[in-house]
């Protein structure tokens, strides 16, 4: 190792410890995976490494070497091996195969839990929705661990703008009744990405009724109106169609409520019925299937209104709740929200048979 490579490895080291030390705060109060501390635990040997190689040259060869061999045996088995869950999967549509290499790599509770830790520093949640968001993650994710829940995640993929009709990701949630499920719910997600977390919630309404639930992913922003998210979506009831499914709900969640009211009528010889969660476009086709309208009374980003005024316009057709809640209602206010759903969609299979 040279003397000028060696003396301008602590730059580097404390350049890539910035993120380490913006997290470190967290970390006591943040529950993190198995995977997640081997990761920490390498990112720190490796830093730890750099930062001293001017005055230790052998035990910092030694903590960088250390540091890079537990980082790429880690990647290396859960890329080999990845984990896979009993009640719900990440897979790759339309083929359909298994998750791609990079979705294998993190688990979404350490992306998601650390990230709620920081967005209220970076105003993306607000002081009023930041309020027990932390606590309901760690709750969610804790329930999800002891349901067989994948750990995996599309997250990475999608900020990397790998989400094509050609090859997406989506997740798939599996009632256990032991016989070909005959309902489906497609559930879009809204603007941040497709999440592990957000799916699971919705399937467990579609387990009530014996759906199978599939979440598929596009562009970060949820723009399901575009292209490539009608693409994907006909891709979506394509693959529960193969699998026998005979009735399709389309749910969505924000700017995936938005997509779904804005694609129901292009889709509504593939759709039994629509359920809304915090997002709406009232100035779209007004569809005549039946529709659930689910809405938080403190949403900051999407007006009650706008909800209020798609409930009206669909009329008859539409059952519209309000709750106690904001943005985050999927999330906070779950068994609520679950209750409301199992009642609906429980209502529409029983006009279907």
């Amino acid at each position: 190792m040279s003397s000028l490579f060696r003396y301008s490895l602590p730059g580097v080291g404390i350049l890539i410890s910035l993120p380490l030390l913006v997290l470190l705060p967290f970390i006591p109060t943040t529950p993190v995976s198995t995977v997640g501390i081997l990761y920490l635990l390498s990112y720190l040997l490796l830093v730890i490494g750099m930062i001293c190689a001017p005055w230790q040259r052998g035990h910092s060869f030694v903590f960088m070497l250390a540091g890079s061999a537990l980082a790429f045996t880690t990647i290396a088995i859960r890329t080999i091996i990845p984990p896979s869950g009993t009640q719900m999967n990440l897979i790759t549509l339309p083929g359909p195969s298994g998750p791609r290499l990079l979705n294998r790599i993190l688990n979404e509770q350490d992306v998601v839990l650390f990230g709620a830790q920081v967005a209220p520093y970076l105003g993306a949640i607000s002081p009023s929705e930041e309020t027990s968001l932390d606590s309901k993650f760690s709750q969610t994710f804790n329930e999800m661990k002891i349901a067989g829940v994948t750990p995996l995640s599309p997250f990475l993929t999608t900020y990397l703008n790998q989400q094509h009709p050609t090859a997406f990701d989506a997740l798939v949630a599996e009632p256990d009744s032991g016989t070909p499920p005959e309902s489906g719910i497609i559930f879009l997600h809204g603007f941040g990405g497709n999440f592990t977390l957000q799916c699971w919630l919705i399937a467990q309404a579609g387990y009530s009724i014996d759906a199978v639930t599939v979440c598929p992913s596009t562009s970060p922003d949820g723009a399901w109106w575009n292209s490539d998210g009608q693409t994907i979506l006909k891709e979506t009831i394509i693959y529960l169609h193969q699998r026998g499914v005979k009735r399709i709900y389309l749910a969505g969640l924000s700017n995936g409520g938005i997509g779904a009211t804005r694609l129901a009528d292009p889709f509504k010889n593939d759709l039994m019925g629509l359920i809304l969660i915090s997002g709406a476009d009232p100035t779209a086709t007004i569809t005549e299937m039946p529709v659930l309208v689910l809405h938080g009374k403190s949403d900051e980003r999407i007006p009650v209104s706008m909800m209020g005024q798609y409930a009206s316009a669909a009329g008859m057709n539409a059952a519209y709740h309000l709750f106690e809640g904001d943005h985050f209602l999927l999330l906070k206010q779950a068994d609520q929200v679950q209750k409301v759903m199992i009642e609906w969609l429980r209502q529409q299979e029983s006009k279907s048979q």
